[in-house]
This record gives structure tokens, C-alpha cells and sequence, in this order.
């Protein structure tokens, strides 16, 4: 991560090297050097090459080691993605849909203070979500320290907890880096919502949409980075 051509380009703090197991990720191999340059190279500066979406961010997650060998776990480990946010949106899987009983958690990352207090967190038993029509629940968190927890079917929006403070929620620190494990766990007739594998609310599962797509709200102008909980 230190190639010339990608200079400003490496989010390397954000970044797990999966196959050593260690927080630096830098490439020991060098084939997701090559690929990245491809990608993310800068153009019109006289040196290398010029990738194809030179104003992207990379952020280094290895899964080979320096032989080119990995295992299935690590390479299962190296996933999930960046968010970079306008407007607010629903990121979503048509294919990530669930039923019955279940249970999900992720670690969302946030890694700078957006302007005003914003949240990110886990959809819900979603449906239509690209049409007028679209229905999800969704629990959210925010750098402050709350979290909050409703119900959207069309235009409707019905609150089932409003902004509330909760000790399990870590904060944004000076920087505005944030990074909370978010989980839901649908059991039999009840929802139970956790932050960082604490339980911190739960409700009947009729007030919340559970049979449909899992996916992520992430709020006006966050930049978060979203992966699976370990």
C-alpha cells in the first residue's frame, strides 16, 4: 500500500490482513498490488499506468498469504464493502433474504464524523425496495450513542423505539471513528437486538418485519465500512 501510483488511495488503517491474522495489510504477494493499480491508478502524472476508476478508495483485506495459498476461512473472512453516502439509501441483496427464525450481526465501521449526528444499521423483512411500495424494518445506531428502531411500509413511517441512549453502543471518538457490531436475532415471538453482543431491546415480532431481504441503512453523507460480525 505504499506504491507510488495509489498514493491517497489505500485506506490501510481500515483495512485486515485475513490470511496472517494480523491489522496490517500490506500485500506480500503482489498480485493485489497489480490489481488494485489497475483499478485505482492515477492518471496524467507520468508514472505507471492509469487505473480505470482512479478517484476510488482501496481498502487492503488479504486472504493469500506471500505463496499465493490461503484457506477457505480466510477467504470467507475477507469480505464486505465500503459505503461512501449522498442521500440516505438502503443497501440491499435481492438474494439475502431470510425467514423464520434467524439471526444476523454485522460490525459497521464509521470512519469520519459526518456533520450532524447520523446513523447507520441493519434492515429487516424487506420487501419492494426499489418500488413505492417498499416495506423494512430497521435499527439503527449513531456516533452519540443511541440507538433507534421502526417501521416503514410506503410513505408510512411507525417508530417502535425513538432515539435512546444505551451504554453498549460505543461512540464516536475525536476523529469521528466509530465501530459497532450490530445484530438481530428473530426467536419464535420475539426480535432481540444487539450492539456488540449485548442485548439492548427487545419486542414482539409482530411489530417488526422479519420474512424478506436482510440488508443496511446508511444515512446522509456517512462514509462506513460494512462487513460480516466474526
Amino acid at each position: 500500500y505504499h506504491y507510488a501510483d495509489l498514493a491517497g488511495r489505500v485506506r490501510h488503517s481500515l483495512g485486515y490482513d485475513y490470511a496472517d491474522e494480523d491489522p496490517d495489510p500490506m500485500d506480500d504477494h503482489g498480485h493485489g498490488t497489480h490489481v488494485a493499480g489497475v483499478i485505482a491508478a492515477s492518471v496524467n502524472n507520468g508514472f505507471g499506468i492509469a487505473g480505470i476508476a482512479p478517484r476510488v478508495t482501496i481498502i487492503p483485506m488479504p486472504v493469500l498469504g506471500v505463496d499465493g495459498q490461503g484457506s477457505f476461512s480466510s477467504v470467507a473472512a475477507g469480505r464486505g464493502f465500503h459505503a461512501t453516502m449522498g442521500p440516505a439509501a438502503v443497501l440491499y441483496n435481492p438474494a439475502n433474504a431470510k425467514t423464520g427464525n434467524y439471526k444476523v450481526a454485522y460490525t459497521f465501521t464509521q470512519t469520519k464524523a459526518p456533520a450532524h449526528p447520523e446513523a447507520y444499521g441493519l434492515v429487516l423483512g424487506g420487501s419492494d425496495l426499489a418500488g413505492a411500495g417498499q416495506a423494512y424494518s430497521y435499527f439503527l445506531v449513531r456516533g452519540t450513542g443511541e440507538y433507534f428502531i421502526a417501521t416503514r411500509k410506503g410513505d408510512q413511517r411507525t417508530i417502535i423505539q425513538n432515539w435512546i441512549a444505551n451504554p453498549a453502543i460505543r461512540k464516536q471518538d475525536a476523529s469521528g471513528a466509530q465501530s459497532n457490531v450490530i445484530g438481530a436475532e428473530v426467536r419464535g415471538n420475539e426480535v432481540i437486538f444487539t450492539v456488540n453482543d449485548a442485548e439492548i431491546a427487545r419486542r414482539p415480532r409482530n411489530e417488526i418485519l422479519t420474512d424478506g431481504i436482510v440488508g443496511f441503512r446508511v444515512n446522509h453523507n456517512l462514509d462506513v465500512h460494512i462487513e460480516p460480525a466474526q
